[in-house]
């Protein structure tokens, strides 16, 4: 396990991945206060997969492949 894991927001993890988060189903609680939650990486990822996401950028495209 690490010391330390980076967390941030929704919309951080959207630009650092390359992605937006259309309609963000994935994430628990209310939508009011997600955008405000940080987030590991590894819990942004599972969480975005169940979401609708939009691809932006050949990041994005590296992102949604793995």
């Amino acid at each position: 396990m690490k010391k330390y894991e980076r967390k941030q927001t929704i919309k951080e993890w959207e630009i650092e991945k390359g992605i937006e988060i259309k309609n963000p189903k994935g994430f628990w609680g209310k939508r009011s206060q997600i955008y405000n939650k940080l987030y590991t990486e590894k819990v942004f990822r599972k969480c975005a997969r169940l979401s609708e996401i939009r691809c932006k950028t050949e990041k994005g495209l590296a992102f949604l492949e793995g």
